[in-house]
């Protein structure tokens, strides 16, 4: 399972790290979690959100 990143990773990745952050951290459980999630969603949408690029560079399997 990939761990959270803190939110100081979060403000310097790039979209493609965004998006596997995106794709593949579990579920926050935490309030901490939650608002590095809600950070990186917000980040990610800023860049443009998913589209089939991004999507196949990603790809389905976990990292």
């Amino acid at each position: 399972m990939m761990p959270y990143p803190d939110l100081a990773q979060v403000s310097k990745a790039d979209k493609l790290q965004l998006a596997r952050w995106m794709r593949f951290l579990p579920s926050p459980e935490t309030p901490e979690t939650g608002e590095i999630l809600s950070e990186i969603m917000k980040r990610f949408e800023a860049y443009g959100g998913w589209n089939p690029v991004i999507s196949k560079a990603v790809g389905w399997d976990a990292p």
